[in-house]
């Protein structure tokens, strides 16, 4: 049970870190995209 525990927090950990990820690609790109078009 434990190994499988352990699995489920590192997805955890990945799918958050993966969120993050996007999440800032999202804000730069948007910040990007208006400073040169907006």
């Amino acid at each position: 049970m434990d190994d499988l525990k352990d699995n489920a927090f590192v997805a955890l950990c990945l799918g958050l870190a993966g969120v993050v990820t996007l999440a800032w690609i999202g804000v730069v790109g948007y910040g990007v995209w208006h400073f040169l078009f907006g």
